[in-house]
């Protein structure tokens, strides 16, 4: 089951990973959706495989209407993306709503992003205390 970017018309390839390799698979359609909640409800009745985000399915495999398969290979590393206006600040508001969007839609991300800034901040301050030696 796949599903179809109702904007483009594309079809959004599984991801699978070999390694370090992601490997785009196009497989053969039959069944596509504009929507997700389809496939999820097909998926639940046990009709085919779906290959939708953790975070639109968290509920379900936590209660076991849904198992992962391929959990080693399977992948959803994609872009997600909250977007403004350009050329407007981003309000604190704004700001309170991505970092929890973050936090709770990515919760496995939130610790990866967490490591990523302070390893950065350390970057940083080794930077600096270089600099006051010097």
């Amino acid at each position: 089951m796949l599903h179809r970017y109702p904007s483009t018309g594309k079809v959004d390839r599984w991801l699978l990973r070999d390694g370090d390799n992601v490997l785009e698979m196009d497989l053969p359609p039959l069944l596509t959706a504009t929507t997700v909640e389809p496939l999820i409800a097909f998926a639940e009745q046990g009709l085919g495989l779906a290959y939708i985000p953790n975070f639109l399915v968290r509920q379900q495999l936590a209660d076991g209407r849904l198992v992962p398969v391929l959990p080693g290979y399977a992948t959803d590393r994609k872009v997600f993306r909250a977007v403004w206006p350009s050329g407007r600040h981003l309000s604190p508001k704004i700001r309170v709503f991505v970092n929890y969007m973050a936090k709770h839609l990515f919760p496995e991300g939130a610790t990866e992003r967490k490591a990523a800034r302070s390893h950065s901040q350390e970057d940083a301050t080794e930077r600096d205390d270089s600099r006051s030696a010097g």
